[in-house]
């Protein structure tokens, strides 16, 4: 039996075997976020929820939005070591609030 998997967005994932596509999703989180503040929060180029799931992760507010600039880059290919390097620090438990 042949198994694919391919990793879509919001931690989506297509699991193929030979006769069947199976689409796998994570537990859906509420972070208390009403649509009106999702908008605005893109109105100002933040992605709220995105910010929240990594607050909730432990990330402090300043150093998600720092990584929230560097990830992008880091999946275009167009980040410098310095910020590949200052992104896994920040994911790193040292700077997260360990719970």
């Amino acid at each position: 039996m042949f198994y694919a998997i391919s990793n879509l967005p919001q931690n989506r994932y297509n699991i193929w075997n030979n006769e069947t596509k199976v689409i796998c999703m994570p537990e859906i989180e509420d972070y208390g976020i009403t649509v009106e503040e999702y908008l605005e929060g893109l109105e100002k180029g933040v992605d709220v929820l995105e910010l929240r799931r990594l607050e909730e992760w432990g990330i402090p507010t300043d150093l998600a939005l720092e990584l929230m600039r560097i990830t992008p880059k880091v999946a275009n290919g167009t980040a410098t070591p310095e910020e590949v390097v200052r992104g896994l620090l920040i994911m790193s438990p040292p700077l997260r609030k360990t719970k």
